[in-house]
């Protein structure tokens, strides 16, 4: 794979993190500014590789941990009750995105 291509595929798996990172801390600004940042400091750090297979492991890692945050991630509320109630999405149970 040629360098203009594994920086496209590193673009793209950052904007797919940044996407999963805004539909899971959705309406949760400070989770998403933390989270979003942590994302841009980890993208950075890895901005000096050269070697297309460590390019290709860094980009792998970002997709698993977007899917990670996916699968894994729920956020819970304090109502007015003083309860917590969290919704929980379908991939949070089976691992499938629907809808």
């Amino acid at each position: 794979m040629s360098k203009p291509v594994l920086r496209s595929e590193t673009l793209r798996c950052y904007k797919h993190l940044l996407k999963t990172i805004n539909k899971i801390f959705h309406d949760d600004n400070d989770a998403i500014r933390l989270t979003q940042q942590k994302a841009r400091e980890e993208f950075r750090k890895k901005s000096h590789l050269q070697n297309p297979d460590e390019i290709r492991e860094s980009i792998q890692i970002g997709y698993d941990s977007a899917e990670i945050l996916r699968r894994t991630v729920i956020q819970a509320r304090l109502n007015e009750r003083g309860n917590y109630e969290a919704k929980i999405r379908t991939e949070n149970i089976d691992g499938s995105e629907k809808g």
